[in-house]
């Protein structure tokens, strides 16, 4: 039951987010190069209620694009970055790895993308 609980904690990450100071977003895909904080209250505020969650460890998911978006965390000295799927996909990745990933709903995947695209990103990338 122990080796248990030790594996199960070693497969999840709760991504809490509501101490973020700064959110930045990157996007380097087709030309594209925008590295910007976002500054407007409501939009960081949606942002950290979209990208939270219980990230879990991919044994088998189906691949879905990560990487040319990147949203990063900031606070208390600690980066969180968080990359939601290019495609058409409700998935979040945590970090670069693709090793922790989560869903998002079809509702907060269109709050995501119309706060991006106000600051000039673009989705799905491909």
């Amino acid at each position: 039951m122990v080796s248990a609980a030790l594996l199960l904690t070693g497969c999840v990450h709760s991504v809490r987010l509501e101490s973020a100071e700064k959110i930045t977003l990157n996007d380097e895909h087709m030309g594209k190069s925008i590295h910007i904080e976002i500054t407007d209250e409501e939009d960081v505020a949606h942002l950290i209620n979209i990208c939270q969650g219980t990230a879990v460890f991919d044994f088998s998911r189906p691949f879905c694009g990560f990487g040319a978006v990147e949203l990063i965390f900031e606070s208390n000295n600690e980066k969180i970055s968080i990359y939601p799927a290019y495609d058409s996909c409700g998935s979040m990745c945590l970090g670069q790895e693709d090793k922790f990933s989560y869903d998002i709903s079809e509702e907060k995947r269109a709050c995501l993308v119309s706060i991006w695209e106000k600051y000039g990103a673009t989705f799905p990338c491909v």
